[in-house]
């Protein structure tokens, strides 16, 4: 079934359950509520919250490649998110295909029983959402999030040929941007483009990260970004050097001297910085499908706070290098609703990025 493009709010109203989403630049807005008695039901049903997943199997649908940081961090917590929801069985399925959509169309035409949860990058999948890529059905700005397992600074690097040793010699060049795919570092990359005054000339055919960064050591490109921890080994054998980090959290010491996006993009634009600092700083996410039963929304929350006050599992995840950061659910699915509203004036903006690198 063709999914229908609607903005939600959220807000309680007379015991209904209202959400808030902005659409794909439709500028109107639509009231739409869960039937007051379908949800009353839903909790009648399942009383004790607690044992919602008691002897049933949850599937954590990944749609990313296997072996990567996303899947390993799903699989690593899976034995602790089932020991804390008290289920029999959580099971991993990697779904892939088209950059993360053909896994995400899945979960959204998924039935709503809170058996099957999505766990992905959820930069990529909103950017992917908003923007408008190839094949979507799913509206990623629906979806119901249940809480951040994953999220680290994010820098960015310039080749050493290139000269460039501070932020302010961006300014007026047109910069070469390899890139290895439509997502969240593409569309963070124009969005530094605007904001620090330089053009962006990309660069595609590269089939990974790794392929990207390799790309500046030579000197064949000149400028990319992407999280600390994929990036720092190459700044660390000076392949590639730091200028900026886009975080507003916490970074390691020996980055701290590094410039902050906030603080040197200038005041004409601070709506788009704030709304990009907000997105790369959630990342790895668990979500429902909406509509989700709400007893299952509230176990899975309750079940994830759990599984982060046990040591064990933080010592399994660092082990995997995994950059552990919990969010609660509620505190993020109010996050991505300003967030989707911040980043809305600038879609446009986007769109004709994306058309441009895709040589349209």
């Amino acid at each position: 079934m063709a999914a229908q493009k609607h903005d939600y709010r959220v807000a309680r109203v007379g015991g209904r359950r209202w959400r808030r989403a902005w659409g794909l630049g439709t500028g109107a807005a639509l009231l739409v509520g869960l039937n007051a008695g379908a949800a009353l039901g839903s909790v009648r049903t399942h009383r004790n919250v607690d044992n919602f997943y008691q002897g049933k199997t949850l599937t954590v649908l990944v749609p990313n490649a296997p072996g990567g940081n996303i899947d390993v961090t799903a699989r690593v917590a899976a034995p602790y998110l089932q020991r804390a929801l008290g289920a029999s069985a959580v099971k991993v399925e990697d779904v892939t295909g088209a950059g993360g959509v053909v896994g995400l169309d899945q979960l959204w035409n998924a039935p709503r029983d809170g058996l099957t949860v999505g766990y992905t990058n959820v930069p990529v999948a909103l950017l992917t959402s908003l923007v408008g890529g190839h094949g979507v059905t799913y509206h990623a700005n629906y979806f119901t999030y249940l809480g951040r397992m994953t999220a680290q600074a994010r820098v960015v690097v310039v080749s050493y040929q290139s000269g460039i040793t501070k932020v302010s010699q961006l300014r007026g060049r047109s910069l070469k941007v390899p890139i290895s795919g439509f997502d969240d570092s593409f569309f963070t990359m124009a969005a530094l483009g605007h904001t620090l005054g330089f053009k962006p000339q990309w660069v595609s055919g590269f089939a990974s990260v790794g392929a990207t960064t390799a790309s500046l050591g030579t000197g064949a490109t000149d400028i990319e970004e992407g999280s600390l921890s994929t990036l720092a080994p190459a700044i660390a054998s000076h392949l590639v050097r730091p200028i900026l980090v886009e975080t507003t959290g916490r970074v390691p010491s020996n980055y701290a001297q590094l410039p902050r996006w906030s603080s040197v993009s200038g005041t004409s634009n601070a709506g788009l910085v704030k709304a990009f600092t907000s997105l790369v700083s959630i990342e790895g996410s668990y979500f429902f499908a909406p509509h989700t039963a709400a007893a299952a929304i509230t176990s899975f929350r309750d079940g994830m706070r759990k599984m982060f006050e046990n040591s064990a599992f933080k010592s399994a995840e660092k082990k995997a290098g995994t950059s552990l950061s919990w969010l609660d659910g509620k505190e993020e699915d109010v996050q991505v609703s300003q967030l989707v509203r911040d980043l809305t004036p600038y879609l446009p903006m986007l769109r004709a990025d994306l058309k441009v690198a895709q040589g349209g």
